[in-house]
């Protein structure tokens, strides 16, 4: 892992350090959550691999708001430590801060994350925006926007 890809990943862990589980339900309420609930229910954000968070790559849309923002953090370690591993996760990641940060849903995500913790996310968009399999997000840059101003606009009342 080069110098840059540690500094990210050390800028998130300690963004999300003291965080802990979310003590309702995982997953939204749904016909089939894809076993989100069943497999990140009362687990640590730092206890998943890229092989068993790719295969719940799906979760990052059935997750509640609460879970999202805990969990986000396993997701961004591996996109940036495992690429190529983690394939799809990159662009559910992109997705997922779209629907975030942009309105498409999650809209009481956006309160629950810290000052440090957007300042993270911004750093992981930033080093998105210059990754080969995420330049054809064009809704980088406004995400990114929206990651360092959410504390100073009206983004759905945080």
């Amino acid at each position: 892992m080069k110098s840059e890809e540690n500094e990210l990943v050390d800028l998130i862990d300690a963004a999300w350090h003291f965080e802990c589980p979310p003590v309702h339900k995982v997953s939204v309420d749904t016909y089939d959550d894809e076993g989100t609930q069943q497999h990140f229910w009362r687990t640590e954000w730092r206890d998943h691999s890229v092989k068993m968070l790719r295969q719940h790559e799906s979760a990052l849309v059935f997750f509640t708001p609460e879970a999202y923002h805990y969990y986000l953090p396993a997701f961004i370690i591996v996109a940036v430590v495992e690429p190529e591993e983690a394939d799809v996760i990159l662009d559910g990641i992109i997705f997922s801060l779209n629907r975030a940060f942009l309105g498409d849903g999650l809209p009481d995500v956006i309160s629950l994350f810290s000052q440090q913790q957007r300042e993270a996310l911004a750093s992981y968009v930033e080093y998105s925006r210059h990754h080969p399999a995420s330049r054809e997000h064009d809704s980088l840059i406004e995400i990114l926007r929206r990651i360092k101003n959410a504390d100073i606009e009206d983004c759905f009342g945080c």
